[in-house]
């Protein structure tokens, strides 16, 4: 039985425009989840909204 799609939310503390491990992982996990096909928003402070990620 094929899985259904889902939104995911994924909450990452840590500031987005700062790299980190946390938010290295979190954009993975999201990147790994848009590709099977799910719906996915992070949240996350930034202080610079200019090249933040579409998800």
């Amino acid at each position: 039985m094929p899985l259904s799609k889902k939104r995911i939310g994924i909450v990452c503390p840590y500031g987005w425009d700062t790299p980190g491990g946390v938010q290295s992982h979190v954009g993975d996990l999201a990147q790994y989840l848009i590709r099977q096909g799910h719906y996915v928003s992070v949240l996350a402070p930034a202080i610079d909204d200019d090249n933040l990620p579409d998800f």
